[in-house]
């Protein structure tokens, strides 16, 4: 097999990897790594020699993929922080294939382009054959292969791009345009009409020659969406275009996402490492109780994952290239949009988005220098290259096992996978309570703001009766999510309880010391209330004031102290 056989290949993966669900579950990038680090082990033996390239945008991205892996040593889930160094570092594979092939930028970019009009194509095909509508739509929306209609809109708008970038359009490249535009408006993303309809103004004015070609093609577009919908009975999906506005409840969510994290970046400046937020947030959330894996803004999730340089190289990286000659209008304008709606959703977590980026803005061939691998070098290299290869098929396997469902062998291979155990323990809790009561013990002591853990040991220490136990998981509880007034309730019973049983055993001033507990849940309310309420009309407000159950506690405790006080 020659190098024109691995160029089919590699093109091969570049096409089938958005349908893979663009890479964003664990399996699907490993998979991906492997596939790339074969990849890259072929060219290097045929080659004889690395290419690197030598240049800002190298540095930058070595850089940010090493603070990943720094990440570990002082995440709040080291286990989960390796599977995520793991899953950023595929993305730099993708960029060490790149530098290592003789292929064209326009190969990339075609083979892209052509796979967003056959994903497009098969997309809108769902809303004919029911088999294809259950996995390819979700909610009303079109989210394809994706899953998620925001990135699919930000993946088709870039391909869209990609094909009108060509210094000829041909028929069949307009019949392209109109079903990707089609499939961009099935999506329903607010924030990607917004986007789309400013990047079709910008083109307008910038090109005019291709109006006779866009124009047309997007009005065609339109009509066959508006066709789809009506014919369809998604008309009740117009209502959510109606919506599009700034005081939308889940746009307000979102800002309340982001004001929160500002309190996260100052405890940790260095960042929290891969899902560190997704365990944390709760902590700190104000305003609405939500509970969400990814901050929906990738500039932030940055932050959070690696801390304030991961920022600010970012930063560089997006004005060295919108300012670069080398780059053409087109592809700039392809970088503000994947920075533009990046800053307001989580699409870089699904890593073809990353590959998208890379081969827009691909390598710089004159800053191309090739190192010779020969002999002692090669069989390094090779065994360095092998080590990572066989590491990627090992993780991919044991997170397909989590992902379907088969939590105990995927555990086996990898026992550091926190959301394998939390789901496993979750289902030992009511069957197996002893199994159960030990992953969660392990789930604590690797991560020790995981709530889930302690829900689990609070609910099993109460059923046996084990007060104190119980009391000191639901104590960590409310201090963990804070604005759960279902855990405060749970809280307020487990004191109760107590204060019973200390009364039934004669310790009068152990029990005292519970029922004052209890008298305190209301002034914690209230102070909590005023650090945490905000006026934004949001779904999910917390409802930070007693609860029928905390009344009724209550007043057990007053006739509880008074019992005591009159005895």
């Amino acid at each position: 097999m020659g190098k024109k056989q691995i160029n089919i290949i590699l093109m091969g993966f570049v096409m089938i990897c958005p349908f893979l669900q663009g890479a964003y579950f664990y399996h699907g990038a490993y998979l991906a790594g492997a596939i790339l680090l074969m990849i890259l082990m072929y060219y290097i033996i045929i080659n004889r020699t690395l290419h690197l390239e030598r240049s800002l945008n190298h540095l930058l991205i070595f850089i940010g993929v090493l603070l990943y892996l720094v990440s570990i040593f002082h995440a709040v889930d080291k286990g989960m922080a390796y599977m995520g160094f793991l899953k950023v570092l595929v993305v730099y594979l993708f960029y060490l294939v790149i530098m290592q092939t003789n292929m064209a930028k326009k190969t990339f970019t075609d083979a892209l382009s052509f796979c967003g009009i056959i994903m497009s194509a098969i997309s809108l095909s769902a809303f004919f054959i029911p088999c294809l509508g259950n996995e390819l739509i979700q909610k009303g929306r079109l989210g394809s292969f994706f899953q998620y209609p925001n990135t699919f809109a930000l993946f088709i708008l870039v391909c869209t791009i990609l094909v009108v970038n060509r210094e000829k359009l041909k028929a069949y490249h307009v019949i392209g345009i109109i079903i990707m535009w089609a499939a961009l408006l099935l999506t329903f993303s607010r924030s990607m009409y917004i986007i789309a309809i400013g990047t079709l103004l910008i083109i307008i004015i910038y090109d005019r020659k291709k109006i006779k070609y866009l124009i047309p093609a997007v009005l065609l577009g339109t009509a066959i969406w508006y066709i789809i919908m009506t014919f369809g009975d998604f008309t009740h999906m117009f209502d959510r275009i109606e919506e599009t506005s700034t005081q939308t409840s889940e746009w307000l969510t979102r800002l309340l996402y982001y004001k929160d994290s500002i309190s996260i970046m100052k405890d940790y400046p260095f960042g929290s490492g891969h899902l560190g937020y997704f365990y944390i947030q709760r902590k700190y959330q104000t305003g609405a109780t939500y509970y969400v894996k990814y901050i929906h803004s990738n500039v932030l999730q940055i932050v959070m994952d690696i801390g304030i340089v991961g920022f600010v190289l970012m930063g560089i990286y997006f004005v060295y290239n919108t300012l670069s000659k080398r780059l053409t209008f087109y592809d700039k304008l392809s970088i503000f949009i994947i920075f533009g709606h990046g800053a307001i959703d989580f699409d870089w977590q699904f890593l073809v988005i990353g590959f998208l980026l890379l081969t827009i803005v691909f390598v710089d061939e004159t800053k191309i220098k090739e190192t010779n691998i020969k002999g002692i070098k090669m069989v390094g290299t090779l065994m360095i290259v092998g080590v990572l290869l066989i590491n990627y098929i090992y993780m991919a396997l044991n997170s397909y096992l989590a992902y379907i469902g088969e939590y105990e062998n995927s555990l086996k291979l990898y026992p550091y996978n926190t959301e394998a155990k939390i789901n496993l323990a979750n289902e030992y809790k009511d069957t197996e309570p002893i199994k159960a009561y030990k992953l969660a013990d392990e789930i604590i002591n690797q991560n020790p703001f995981v709530i889930n853990g302690y829900i689990i040991k609070r609910d099993i220490d109460y059923k046996n009766d084990e007060l104190e136990k119980a009391y000191t998981s639901a104590k960590k509880i409310v201090s963990l999510n804070p604005l759960s007034i279902k855990n405060l309730e749970k809280y307020s019973n487990i004191l109760l309880d107590m204060a019973r049983d200390s009364i039934e055993n004669n310790r009068k001033k152990e029990a005292l010391n519970r029922l004052k507990l209890i008298f305190e849940i209301p002034y914690h309310l209230n102070k909590l209330a005023k650090e945490r309420l905000t006026d934004y009309n949001v779904k999910h407000i917390p409802r930070l004031y007693m609860s029928k159950k905390l009344i009724d506690n209550n007043v057990e405790a007053e006739k509880l102290y008074d019992k005591i006080i009159q005895d």
